[in-house]
């Protein structure tokens, strides 16, 4: 399962990477695949609407997405949401999708026939 991070990047300090890795680090060690918008690579890093067509693009290929305090008060993290749900796409806070780990299947080998 891949999850989306979304929260505030404009006007905080250092666009609040440390927080998104951070949240890509535990969600991750929880078994995770994770789409972190605050590792993109736009033309102009200045340019909101290339971050938000870069955001909605890797969404799009998402299965859920992980939200990060603060991301009510952002217009980018609104428009991202309202995406997510419109596309149903479960949307739930970073801590809990850590919370809820995937259990992947444990491996197991046939016996060997002995002859």
């Amino acid at each position: 399962m891949k999850l989306y991070i979304c929260g505030p990047m404009s006007g905080m300090a250092d666009s609040n990477r440390p927080a998104f890795r951070e949240a890509a680090k535990t969600l991750k060690a929880a078994g995770y695949l994770v789409a972190d918008p605050s590792r993109h690579e736009v033309d102009d890093p200045e340019d909101w609407l290339q971050w938000i067509q870069a955001g909605l693009t890797a969404l799009s290929s998402c299965d859920g997405v992980a939200t990060l305090d603060g991301h009510e008060d952002s217009l980018g993290a609104t428009l991202e949401i309202a995406t997510a749900r419109w596309m149903k796409i479960r949307v739930a806070p970073a801590d809990t999708w850590a919370s809820n780990p995937i259990r992947r299947p444990r491996l197991v080998t046939p016996p060997r026939q002995v002859e």
